[in-house]
């Protein structure tokens, strides 16, 4: 992305992104190689007062090609 600061985009109804500053860009669509949902992360890993702290709301974890954090969709 041209920008160097982490940007947040809310299009739909209680549904936000965070592009980290190392996201390829927007417009640039397939580059999302894995996403990790935080809600089956916690259940994975027996952690349901974690779970708890979520209520209703969840988070995606959206990584690139190399493994690395480039974006969050929070879902509120």
């Amino acid at each position: 992305m041209d920008d160097d600061y982490v940007q947040l985009n809310g299009n739909e109804r209680d549904v936000f992104y965070v592009y980290l500053t190392n996201h390829p860009g927007r417009e640039i669509t397939g580059v999302v190689s894995n996403s990790i949902r935080l809600r089956d992360l916690f259940v994975q890993l027996d952690r349901m007062d974690l779970l708890q702290l979520l209520g209703d709301a969840d988070m995606i974890l959206d990584c690139g090609e190399d493994g690395k954090l480039i974006g969050v969709e929070i879902l509120t």
